[in-house]
C-alpha cells in the first residue's frame, strides 16, 4: 500500500508519539549534508561548476550566511 506523504508522516508521529511534520522545499540542495571529506567535495564541485555556468541565483534558494 502507497501512503501519501501526509499519512506517512501521521503514522510516524503516533509511533513516536510526538509530532512530525515534512519540509517539502523547492531544491534539493538542502538535502545534502556534509560530514565525510568525500561530501565536501561534491558540494565543492557543485558549487563551482554553477559559478562557472554563471548560474542567477534563484529566488527560492535559501538565503546565504554571512560569517559572523
Amino acid at each position: 500500500r502507497v501512503l501519501s506523504l501526509e499519512a506517512a508522516f501521521a503514522r510516524a508521529s503516533r509511533a513516536i508519539g510526538a509530532e512530525a511534520a515534512p519540509v517539502v522545499l523547492p531544491f534539493a540542495d538542502a538535502a545534502v549534508d556534509v560530514d565525510t571529506p568525500a561530501d565536501l567535495a561534491l558540494v565543492e564541485r557543485v558549487i563551482g561548476e554553477r559559478g562557472r555556468a554563471g548560474a542567477r541565483v534563484d529566488a527560492a534558494a535559501p538565503p546565504s550566511r554571512a560569517p559572523r
